[in-house]
């Protein structure tokens, strides 16, 4: 039985080099608006996160004020 040839062209192969290691692709627009809408929950606690901490270091120093002014020191 013999086989006929392929009709359909074969895909080029890509080289053996290390070249397409070292390329650096440009960040599009589309991916930057990409990940803040992946992680737009995360961004939000973390800035939640980061106020909390403020106003708990203002309302202690502020605490620690008054307490300071009550006693005399």
């Amino acid at each position: 039985m013999k086989i006929p040839p392929r009709k359909e062209k074969l895909l080029p192969q890509p080289r053996v080099s290390d070249d397409n290691e070292n390329q650096v692709f440009p960040i599009t627009e589309n991916q930057q608006i990409r990940f803040a809408k992946k992680h737009r929950r995360d961004i939000t606690s973390i800035y939640i996160g980061i106020l909390w901490l403020i106003f708990t270091f203002v309302t202690v120093a502020a605490i620690i004020k008054i307490a300071l002014a009550v006693w005399g020191y």
